[in-house]
Protein backbone atom coordinates (compact mmCIF):
# COMPACT_ATOMS: atom_id res chain seq x y z
CA UNK A 1 0.00 0.00 0.00
CA UNK A 2 1.59 3.47 -1.07
CA UNK A 3 2.03 5.65 1.93
CA UNK A 4 0.21 8.93 0.24
CA UNK A 5 -2.26 9.01 -3.15
CA UNK A 6 -2.39 12.15 -4.73
CA UNK A 7 -5.45 12.80 -6.77
CA UNK A 8 -5.17 15.31 -10.39
CA UNK A 9 -8.48 15.94 -11.74
CA UNK A 10 -7.18 16.89 -15.81
CA UNK A 11 -9.18 18.69 -17.69
CA UNK A 12 -8.11 21.14 -20.51
CA UNK A 13 -4.74 21.78 -19.00
CA UNK A 14 -2.24 20.71 -21.65
CA UNK A 15 -0.14 23.63 -20.92
CA UNK A 16 0.02 22.74 -17.46
CA UNK A 17 -0.26 19.02 -16.88
CA UNK A 18 3.68 18.16 -17.38
CA UNK A 19 5.31 20.37 -15.18
CA UNK A 20 2.59 20.13 -12.49
CA UNK A 21 3.12 16.35 -12.58
CA UNK A 22 6.74 16.57 -12.74
CA UNK A 23 6.62 18.29 -9.16
CA UNK A 24 4.84 15.27 -7.15
CA UNK A 25 7.21 12.50 -9.19
CA UNK A 26 10.59 14.76 -7.51
CA UNK A 27 8.96 14.03 -3.88
CA UNK A 28 11.69 13.14 -1.74
CA UNK A 29 8.83 10.90 -0.54
CA UNK A 30 8.77 7.46 -3.23
CA UNK A 31 6.45 5.41 -1.76
CA UNK A 32 3.21 7.31 -3.61
CA UNK A 33 0.72 6.62 -6.32
CA UNK A 34 -0.66 10.08 -8.72
CA UNK A 35 -3.87 9.07 -9.92
CA UNK A 36 -5.01 11.13 -13.04
CA UNK A 37 -8.44 11.46 -13.60
CA UNK A 38 -9.00 12.06 -17.19
CA UNK A 39 -12.33 14.22 -16.94
CA UNK A 40 -13.11 14.06 -20.91
CA UNK A 41 -10.59 16.45 -21.67
CA UNK A 42 -10.93 18.05 -25.27
CA UNK A 43 -7.37 19.08 -25.39
CA UNK A 44 -4.10 17.10 -25.49
CA UNK A 45 -3.83 16.69 -21.65
CA UNK A 46 -4.86 12.57 -22.17
CA UNK A 47 -1.59 12.57 -24.78
CA UNK A 48 0.69 13.62 -22.40
CA UNK A 49 -0.96 11.38 -19.74
CA UNK A 50 0.19 8.56 -22.05
CA UNK A 51 3.80 9.25 -21.77
CA UNK A 52 3.52 10.20 -18.19
CA UNK A 53 2.05 6.28 -17.46
CA UNK A 54 4.69 4.91 -19.34
CA UNK A 55 7.62 6.55 -17.83
CA UNK A 56 6.26 5.98 -14.30
CA UNK A 57 4.37 3.17 -12.84
CA UNK A 58 2.94 5.24 -9.81
CA UNK A 59 1.09 6.82 -12.39
CA UNK A 60 -2.76 5.72 -12.80
CA UNK A 61 -4.96 7.05 -15.61
CA UNK A 62 -8.42 7.27 -14.97
CA UNK A 63 -10.83 7.87 -17.90
CA UNK A 64 -14.20 9.14 -17.49
CA UNK A 65 -16.61 11.10 -19.26
CA UNK A 66 -16.66 14.71 -18.55
CA UNK A 67 -19.06 14.90 -15.37
CA UNK A 68 -16.75 18.24 -13.42
CA UNK A 69 -14.48 18.71 -11.27
CA UNK A 70 -16.13 16.62 -7.78
CA UNK A 71 -16.67 14.25 -10.40
CA UNK A 72 -13.44 13.78 -11.06
CA UNK A 73 -11.53 14.07 -7.77
CA UNK A 74 -14.51 11.09 -6.51
CA UNK A 75 -13.21 8.29 -9.50
CA UNK A 76 -9.85 9.71 -8.03
CA UNK A 77 -10.79 9.06 -4.44
CA UNK A 78 -12.47 5.82 -5.87
CA UNK A 79 -9.06 4.30 -7.06
CA UNK A 80 -6.74 5.75 -4.81
CA UNK A 81 -5.24 2.41 -1.98
CA UNK A 82 -2.70 4.70 -0.11
CA UNK A 83 -2.58 4.95 3.50
CA UNK A 84 -3.76 8.82 3.28
CA UNK A 85 -5.23 11.26 0.23
CA UNK A 86 -4.71 14.36 -0.86
CA UNK A 87 -5.70 16.81 -3.95
CA UNK A 88 -3.56 18.68 -6.52
CA UNK A 89 -4.95 20.55 -9.17
CA UNK A 90 -3.34 20.20 -12.60
CA UNK A 91 -1.83 23.71 -12.82
CA UNK A 92 -0.12 23.89 -9.03
CA UNK A 93 2.76 22.64 -8.06
CA UNK A 94 3.98 20.68 -5.22
CA UNK A 95 6.63 21.45 -2.78
CA UNK A 96 9.14 18.25 -3.24
CA UNK A 97 8.61 17.59 0.82
CA UNK A 98 5.09 17.51 0.99
CA UNK A 99 4.29 14.03 0.64
CA UNK A 100 6.78 13.19 3.16
CA UNK A 101 5.21 16.54 5.62
CA UNK A 102 1.81 15.03 5.22
CA UNK A 103 2.48 11.10 5.90
CA UNK A 104 4.61 12.47 9.13
CA UNK A 105 1.68 15.07 10.45
CA UNK A 106 -0.71 11.87 10.25
CA UNK A 107 2.01 9.30 11.59
CA UNK A 108 2.45 11.83 14.33
CA UNK A 109 -0.73 12.95 15.51
CA UNK A 110 -2.51 10.45 14.34
CA UNK A 111 -5.45 12.78 12.78
CA UNK A 112 -7.80 11.61 10.42
CA UNK A 113 -7.37 15.32 8.89
CA UNK A 114 -4.42 17.25 8.14
CA UNK A 115 -4.78 20.66 6.18
CA UNK A 116 -1.83 22.23 5.55
CA UNK A 117 -0.88 26.07 3.70
CA UNK A 118 0.13 27.62 0.40
CA UNK A 119 1.82 30.24 -1.27
CA UNK A 120 0.35 32.10 -4.06
CA UNK A 121 1.97 31.28 -7.41
CA UNK A 122 3.55 33.78 -8.25
CA UNK A 123 4.10 35.72 -5.29
CA UNK A 124 2.55 39.04 -6.36
CA UNK A 125 -0.82 37.85 -7.68
CA UNK A 126 -1.65 37.56 -3.69
CA UNK A 127 -3.57 39.34 -1.71
CA UNK A 128 -4.14 39.86 1.87
CA UNK A 129 -7.25 37.80 2.17
CA UNK A 130 -5.60 34.52 -0.46
CA UNK A 131 -2.67 34.65 1.91
CA UNK A 132 -4.51 34.92 4.99
CA UNK A 133 -6.56 31.66 4.24
CA UNK A 134 -3.43 29.76 2.99
CA UNK A 135 -1.75 30.53 6.10
CA UNK A 136 -2.66 28.04 9.10
CA UNK A 137 -0.89 28.28 12.47
CA UNK A 138 0.24 24.83 13.48
CA UNK A 139 -2.82 23.31 16.02
CA UNK A 140 -4.27 20.36 16.55
CA UNK A 141 -8.40 19.74 17.31
CA UNK A 142 -8.79 16.41 19.52
CA UNK A 143 -12.46 17.33 18.40
CA UNK A 144 -14.45 19.35 16.41
CA UNK A 145 -15.46 23.00 18.05
CA UNK A 146 -16.69 25.52 15.58
CA UNK A 147 -13.91 27.73 15.82
CA UNK A 148 -11.78 25.61 13.39
CA UNK A 149 -14.27 26.36 10.77
CA UNK A 150 -14.52 30.00 11.41
CA UNK A 151 -11.60 31.18 13.42
CA UNK A 152 -9.27 29.35 11.81
CA UNK A 153 -7.06 29.29 7.91
CA UNK A 154 -8.69 26.07 7.47
CA UNK A 155 -11.00 26.77 4.32
CA UNK A 156 -11.42 26.66 1.30
CA UNK A 157 -9.52 25.15 -1.35
CA UNK A 158 -9.45 21.25 -0.68
CA UNK A 159 -6.04 20.68 -2.92
CA UNK A 160 -4.18 21.51 0.85
CA UNK A 161 -6.26 18.76 3.10
CA UNK A 162 -5.37 15.44 3.28
CA UNK A 163 -7.16 12.88 5.49
CA UNK A 164 -6.61 9.32 6.23
CA UNK A 165 -8.19 7.37 3.66
CA UNK A 166 -9.81 4.92 6.05
CA UNK A 167 -11.47 7.70 7.49
CA UNK A 168 -12.58 8.70 3.63
CA UNK A 169 -14.37 5.36 3.27
CA UNK A 170 -15.55 5.02 6.75
CA UNK A 171 -17.44 8.47 6.33
CA UNK A 172 -18.72 7.90 2.86
CA UNK A 173 -17.41 10.99 2.21
CA UNK A 174 -17.80 12.40 -1.54
CA UNK A 175 -17.72 15.55 -3.40
CA UNK A 176 -21.22 16.83 -4.12
CA UNK A 177 -21.49 16.36 -7.88
CA UNK A 178 -24.45 18.52 -8.27
CA UNK A 179 -22.63 21.89 -7.45
CA UNK A 180 -20.91 23.66 -10.41
CA UNK A 181 -18.99 25.92 -7.88
CA UNK A 182 -18.01 25.86 -3.93
CA UNK A 183 -17.45 21.79 -3.73
CA UNK A 184 -14.74 22.54 -1.41
CA UNK A 185 -16.51 24.56 0.76
CA UNK A 186 -19.90 22.54 1.37
CA UNK A 187 -16.72 19.21 1.64
CA UNK A 188 -14.82 21.24 4.10
CA UNK A 189 -18.08 22.12 6.15
CA UNK A 190 -19.06 17.92 5.88
CA UNK A 191 -15.42 16.73 6.66
CA UNK A 192 -14.62 18.62 9.56
CA UNK A 193 -17.18 17.91 11.74
CA UNK A 194 -17.23 14.12 11.68
CA UNK A 195 -13.39 13.72 11.89
CA UNK A 196 -12.04 12.74 15.38
CA UNK A 197 -8.87 14.41 14.92
CA UNK A 198 -7.77 17.10 12.85
CA UNK A 199 -4.74 18.44 12.62
CA UNK A 200 -3.10 22.07 11.07
CA UNK A 201 0.36 23.12 9.98
CA UNK A 202 1.76 25.75 8.66
CA UNK A 203 4.27 24.52 6.41
CA UNK A 204 3.47 25.59 2.59
CA UNK A 205 3.34 22.66 0.64
CA UNK A 206 1.64 24.12 -2.80
CA UNK A 207 2.23 26.92 -4.85
CA UNK A 208 -1.18 28.06 -5.98
CA UNK A 209 -1.61 29.31 -9.43
CA UNK A 210 -3.72 32.70 -9.02
CA UNK A 211 -6.37 32.56 -11.29
CA UNK A 212 -4.75 31.76 -14.97
CA UNK A 213 -6.85 32.74 -17.84
CA UNK A 214 -9.71 30.03 -18.56
CA UNK A 215 -9.80 28.38 -14.87
CA UNK A 216 -12.56 27.32 -13.40
CA UNK A 217 -12.07 30.02 -10.05
CA UNK A 218 -11.28 32.91 -13.11
CA UNK A 219 -15.03 32.19 -15.20
CA UNK A 220 -16.50 32.59 -11.63
CA UNK A 221 -15.50 36.77 -11.46
CA UNK A 222 -17.78 39.45 -12.02
CA UNK A 223 -21.17 37.97 -12.21
CA UNK A 224 -22.95 38.71 -8.89
CA UNK A 225 -26.37 37.40 -9.78
CA UNK A 226 -25.06 34.15 -10.31
CA UNK A 227 -22.65 34.05 -7.68
CA UNK A 228 -25.41 34.45 -5.06
CA UNK A 229 -27.55 32.06 -6.79
CA UNK A 230 -24.39 29.20 -6.37
CA UNK A 231 -23.81 30.69 -2.77
CA UNK A 232 -27.44 29.77 -1.88
CA UNK A 233 -26.89 26.51 -3.51
CA UNK A 234 -23.69 25.99 -0.57
CA UNK A 235 -25.53 26.85 1.81
CA UNK A 236 -28.39 25.25 1.40
CA UNK A 237 -26.13 22.01 0.96
CA UNK A 238 -24.34 22.63 4.17
CA UNK A 239 -27.68 23.33 6.35
CA UNK A 240 -29.02 19.93 4.68
CA UNK A 241 -25.91 18.09 5.46
CA UNK A 242 -25.71 19.72 9.26
CA UNK A 243 -29.57 18.39 9.91
CA UNK A 244 -28.64 15.10 8.67
CA UNK A 245 -25.26 15.07 10.97
CA UNK A 246 -26.96 15.95 13.94
CA UNK A 247 -24.64 19.18 14.15
CA UNK A 248 -27.29 21.49 14.37
CA UNK A 249 -28.67 21.17 17.37
CA UNK A 250 -25.10 22.02 19.57
CA UNK A 251 -23.98 24.81 16.75
CA UNK A 252 -26.85 26.30 14.80
CA UNK A 253 -26.23 29.47 15.47
CA UNK A 254 -22.78 29.22 14.71
CA UNK A 255 -23.76 28.12 11.38
CA UNK A 256 -26.50 30.90 10.92
CA UNK A 257 -24.52 33.67 11.26
CA UNK A 258 -22.01 31.87 8.64
CA UNK A 259 -24.71 31.95 6.38
CA UNK A 260 -25.73 35.26 7.22
CA UNK A 261 -22.66 36.71 6.80
CA UNK A 262 -21.38 34.59 3.75
CA UNK A 263 -24.73 35.58 1.50
CA UNK A 264 -25.87 39.22 3.19
CA UNK A 265 -23.40 41.33 1.45
CA UNK A 266 -24.02 40.21 -2.22
CA UNK A 267 -27.94 40.50 -1.31
CA UNK A 268 -27.70 43.73 -0.40
CA UNK A 269 -25.77 44.78 -3.65
CA UNK A 270 -28.41 43.25 -6.07
CA UNK A 271 -30.83 45.13 -7.61
CA UNK A 272 -33.88 45.34 -5.46
CA UNK A 273 -36.00 42.69 -7.71
CA UNK A 274 -33.13 40.17 -7.25
CA UNK A 275 -32.82 41.40 -3.64
CA UNK A 276 -35.73 40.72 -2.39
CA UNK A 277 -35.86 36.97 -4.66
CA UNK A 278 -32.81 36.03 -3.33
CA UNK A 279 -33.64 37.02 0.42
CA UNK A 280 -36.69 35.17 0.09
CA UNK A 281 -34.85 32.23 -0.95
CA UNK A 282 -32.46 32.43 1.88
CA UNK A 283 -35.28 32.72 4.06
CA UNK A 284 -37.10 29.52 2.92
CA UNK A 285 -33.45 28.02 3.16
CA UNK A 286 -33.15 28.92 6.65
CA UNK A 287 -36.94 27.55 7.85
CA UNK A 288 -36.36 24.19 6.06
CA UNK A 289 -33.40 24.03 8.25
CA UNK A 290 -34.05 25.28 11.69
CA UNK A 291 -37.83 25.84 11.03
CA UNK A 292 -39.74 29.05 11.19
CA UNK A 293 -39.71 29.58 14.93
CA UNK A 294 -36.06 28.78 15.53
CA UNK A 295 -35.04 30.73 12.37
CA UNK A 296 -36.42 33.52 13.62
CA UNK A 297 -34.67 33.07 17.17
CA UNK A 298 -31.68 32.98 15.83
CA UNK A 299 -31.92 35.60 13.78
CA UNK A 300 -32.60 37.71 16.47
CA UNK A 301 -29.62 36.60 18.98
CA UNK A 302 -27.39 36.67 15.63
CA UNK A 303 -24.88 39.72 15.53
CA UNK A 304 -26.18 40.45 12.05
CA UNK A 305 -29.52 40.74 13.51
CA UNK A 306 -30.57 43.78 12.14
CA UNK A 307 -30.03 42.44 8.67
CA UNK A 308 -30.99 38.84 9.24
CA UNK A 309 -34.49 39.53 11.68
CA UNK A 310 -36.48 40.86 7.92
CA UNK A 311 -35.25 37.88 6.54
CA UNK A 312 -36.10 35.26 9.05
CA UNK A 313 -38.84 36.97 10.36
CA UNK A 314 -40.85 38.84 7.84
CA UNK A 315 -40.32 35.81 5.15
CA UNK A 316 -37.67 37.45 3.11
CA UNK A 317 -37.75 41.42 3.39
CA UNK A 318 -34.58 43.11 3.00
CA UNK A 319 -33.94 46.93 2.95
CA UNK A 320 -30.69 47.73 0.04
CA UNK A 321 -28.84 50.87 -0.11
CA UNK A 322 -25.69 52.48 1.57
CA UNK A 323 -26.95 52.12 5.19
CA UNK A 324 -28.09 48.36 5.11
CA UNK A 325 -24.22 48.03 3.36
CA UNK A 326 -22.80 50.46 6.85
CA UNK A 327 -24.49 47.69 8.97
CA UNK A 328 -23.49 44.68 7.69
CA UNK A 329 -19.94 45.85 7.80
CA UNK A 330 -20.57 46.91 11.27
CA UNK A 331 -21.72 43.67 12.21
CA UNK A 332 -19.13 41.79 11.11
CA UNK A 333 -16.38 43.87 13.10
CA UNK A 334 -15.09 41.72 16.03
CA UNK A 335 -11.89 42.87 17.24
CA UNK A 336 -10.22 39.29 15.99
CA UNK A 337 -11.55 40.32 12.39
CA UNK A 338 -10.10 43.74 12.55
CA UNK A 339 -6.89 42.76 13.45
CA UNK A 340 -7.32 39.83 10.87
CA UNK A 341 -7.71 43.17 7.76
CA UNK A 342 -5.21 45.32 9.71
CA UNK A 343 -2.25 43.16 9.71
CA UNK A 344 -3.62 42.22 5.46
CA UNK A 345 -3.54 45.75 4.61
CA UNK A 346 0.29 46.48 6.61
CA UNK A 347 1.46 43.32 4.34
CA UNK A 348 -0.03 44.74 1.54
CA UNK A 349 1.03 47.99 2.08
CA UNK A 350 5.17 46.55 2.46
CA UNK A 351 4.87 44.70 -0.44
CA UNK A 352 5.69 46.32 -3.29
CA UNK A 353 3.67 45.97 -6.66
CA UNK A 354 5.96 44.39 -9.92
CA UNK A 355 6.40 46.19 -12.49
CA UNK A 356 5.39 45.65 -16.02
CA UNK A 357 8.47 44.38 -16.75
CA UNK A 358 8.88 42.10 -14.27
CA UNK A 359 5.49 40.69 -14.93
CA UNK A 360 6.09 39.62 -18.19
CA UNK A 361 9.74 38.30 -16.83
CA UNK A 362 8.01 35.99 -14.91
CA UNK A 363 5.22 34.92 -17.71
CA UNK A 364 8.08 34.20 -20.02
CA UNK A 365 9.78 31.83 -17.21
CA UNK A 366 6.74 30.40 -16.44
CA UNK A 367 6.08 29.42 -20.04
CA UNK A 368 9.91 28.00 -20.54
CA UNK A 369 9.42 25.92 -17.35
CA UNK A 370 6.25 24.65 -18.35
CA UNK A 371 7.31 24.05 -21.96
CA UNK A 372 10.96 22.72 -20.50
CA UNK A 373 8.66 19.85 -18.79
CA UNK A 374 7.04 18.62 -21.53
CA UNK A 375 10.47 18.03 -23.48
CA UNK A 376 11.76 16.46 -20.51
CA UNK A 377 8.60 14.00 -20.49
CA UNK A 378 9.16 13.50 -24.31
CA UNK A 379 12.46 13.00 -24.04
CA UNK A 380 12.15 10.53 -21.22
CA UNK A 381 9.64 8.08 -22.63
CA UNK A 382 11.79 7.32 -26.38
CA UNK A 383 14.72 7.00 -24.11
CA UNK A 384 15.99 3.67 -23.76
CA UNK A 385 14.97 1.99 -20.00
CA UNK A 386 18.03 0.61 -18.12
CA UNK A 387 17.25 -2.71 -16.34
Amino acid sequence: MPRVSVVIPVYGVEDYLALSVASVRQQTLEDIEIICVNDGSPDGSRDILALLEAVDPRIVVVDKPNGGLSSARNAGIDRATGEYLCFLDADDLMDEGACRAIADAFERTGADVVTYGASPYPLFRGYPWLERVLSPRDAVYGEFTPALLFDEASHPFVWRTALRRSFLVDSALRFDEDLAYGEDEVFHFALYPRSSQTVLISDKLIRYRVARGGSLMDGQRGDLARRVEEHLAIVGCVLRDWGDGGFLVPWGQELFDWSAEFLLLDLLTLPEAARLESASSLHELWVEAFGEESACRLAVASRFHVLARPIACNRGKLPGGRVAKARYYLSRLTPARLAKVLRGRLRARRASAPSAVEQATWEAEDARHRQEALQFLRAEAVAPRIP
